[in-house]
């Protein structure tokens, strides 16, 4: 196929995954065809990592939700 067209195969880097932005589609669809699509919201990462306040308070209601398991399987077990 590739003699047969005239085609000069090349190594080419393309992403792994789909544009999230239309900047990128616009980028990306230069060196790999891709249909745009709208990412849905609910499934899309943040755009940016949490801050340190944010950290701080999921650590704190991480430990509260394992302190209130903990508790409730002691107390389910001495039932």
């Amino acid at each position: 196929i590739i003699r047969r067209h005239g085609l000069v195969p090349e190594l080419a880097q393309v992403p792994g995954q789909a544009p999230r932005t239309r900047e990128q589609w616009e980028e990306w669809s230069a060196v790999w065809p891709i249909v745009w699509q709208k990412p849905n919201s609910h499934l899309s990462a943040p755009p940016e990592a949490p801050g340190e306040e944010e950290m701080a308070a999921m650590r704190r209601w991480m430990s509260r939700a394992i302190s209130v398991a903990v508790a409730a399987a002691a107390a389910a077990a001495a039932a």
